[in-house]
């Protein structure tokens, strides 16, 4: 399969909903996962201490980073704010719900460029 060539200027990103920096705490071996792939700035601004050798992690804050450094416009990623473990009216998640959690979906759109675009 050929990949597609995209312009960053034509990428649009949407995050989310996922597990917010309020429910997910993470241990030395993420952070040092992190840290390994060159990722020591990502990691600093996306964590808040948490107990001794622990950190909660905010993957959104992650994901716009990485977004960013590949080309995509700060201003075309957007981010919702919902945590899908805190929120169980809406949604699904496997840290709350264990084995039972139902599952959800996402999906890409690619849309043909019109004449002028």
């Amino acid at each position: 399969m050929e990949a597609l060539k995209v312009p960053s200027e034509d990428i649009t990103i949407a995050v989310g909903p996922g597990i917010g920096q309020c429910c997910l705490e993470v241990d030395a071996p993420v952070r040092d996962f992190f840290v390994g792939q060159g990722r020591q700035n990502q990691w600093e601004a996306s964590v808040r201490d948490g107990r001794p050798g622990h950190w909660w992690l905010d993957l959104k804050i992650m994901a716009r980073m990485q977004a960013v450094e590949t080309g995509v416009n700060e201003r075309r990623v957007d981010i919702l704010p919902y945590c899908t473990r805190c929120d169980a009216e809406y949604f699904y998640s496997y840290r709350r719900e264990g084995l039972a959690a139902g599952r959800q979906a996402n999906y890409i759109v690619l849309k043909e460029r019109e004449e002028g675009e």
